[in-house]
C-alpha cells in the first residue's frame, strides 16, 4: 500500500523565533485533547522515523485535526526501513506532506 503524499509550498519564516513560539503555544493548546494512546502512537512514529532517517530533528506537533510528526531536513539512513515504515503508516491511514524543509507525517485524529 502506498502512502498518500502532498507537496507543500512553504517558505521558511523570516522570524523563526516567533514561529517557534507560536508552534509551542498551539502544541500546548492541543496536546491535552489527545489520549495517551494517541500520543504514544506519535512517539512510535518518531522512533521509527529516527531509525529510518538522519535529520536535524524529528518533532511532534499536536494540531486540531491531526498530529504532525516532522522530519526536519531528512537524509535516508536505511532505504528499505524507510519504505517499510511508510507502508506501515499507509496501512494506519497516515498521510505524508513534503516540502523543502522536510517531511511531515500526519496522524489523523
Amino acid at each position: 500500500m502506498k502512502i498518500k503524499t502532498d507537496a507543500l509550498n512553504t517558505q521558511p519564516s523570516f522570524k523563526p523565533w516567533f514561529a517557534k513560539q507560536d508552534a509551542e503555544r498551539l502544541n500546548a493548546k492541543w496536546r491535552p485533547t489527545y489520549t495517551p494512546k494517541q500520543q504514544a502512537e506519535a512517539q512510535k512514529a518518531v522512533d521509527l522515523l529516527d531509525t529510518a532517517y538522519a535529520a536535524k530533528g524529528i518533532h511532534i506537533n499536536f494540531r486540531k485535526k491531526f498530529i504532525a510528526v516532522k522530519v526536519d531536513h531528512p537524509i535516508k539512513r536505511d532505504k528499505l526501513f524507510a519504505a517499510t515504515a511508510e507502508a506501515l503508516f499507509a496501512e494506519k491511514g497516515y498521510t505524508k506532506a513534503v516540502s523543502t524543509q522536510g517531511i511531515i507525517y500526519r496522524i489523523p485524529r
